[in-house]
């Protein structure tokens, strides 16, 4: 196949474990005993070593320190949104509610017009209409 046919297909997945083993392994050093004694600390050889870790490590802190801030301020926006969203929808509810309600009392009053209950629904239907647009009105 060349690459035009390849073009509209997922690539193949890696799989999870082997993503995880690449990140377990450590450098050349890995596989060497961790406990040091007073001599071998003094040695240029290891301070350097250390230091090296040391470097890295503080590189790695700052920089997971500034994801750590964007996460937070990311879970906050997000966290607004979803009330700003569960509001907007609750508004949207009771509008299409009051609405429908309204109009189908104003539409049944016709029916009830010998009991004289038509005047009645017609004032309901009316009052949750305009209920219905105030609390669009409102909420914009």
């Amino acid at each position: 196949m060349n690459d035009s046919e390849n073009f509209d297909q997922e690539p193949e997945a890696i799989e999870y474990q082997e993503a995880a083993e690449a990140k377990k392994k450590r450098r050349a050093t890995s596989k060497l005993r961790r406990e040091l004694t007073e001599d071998e600390l003094t040695s240029s050889g290891a301070l350097r070593l250390l230091l090296d870790e040391l470097d890295q490590s503080e590189q790695r802190v700052s920089e997971l320190s500034e994801f750590q801030k964007c996460f937070y301020n990311a879970d906050k926006e997000k966290a607004v949104l979803e009330e700003r969203m569960r509001h907007s929808i609750a508004s949207e509810i009771i509008f299409g509610t009051n609405l429908t309600l309204g109009a189908l009392l104003i539409g049944l009053s016709p029916s009830y017009e010998v009991t004289n209950l038509s005047e009645y629904l017609i004032g309901i239907g009316i009052l949750l209409i305009v209920g219905g647009i105030a609390s669009r009105v409102v909420r914009k």
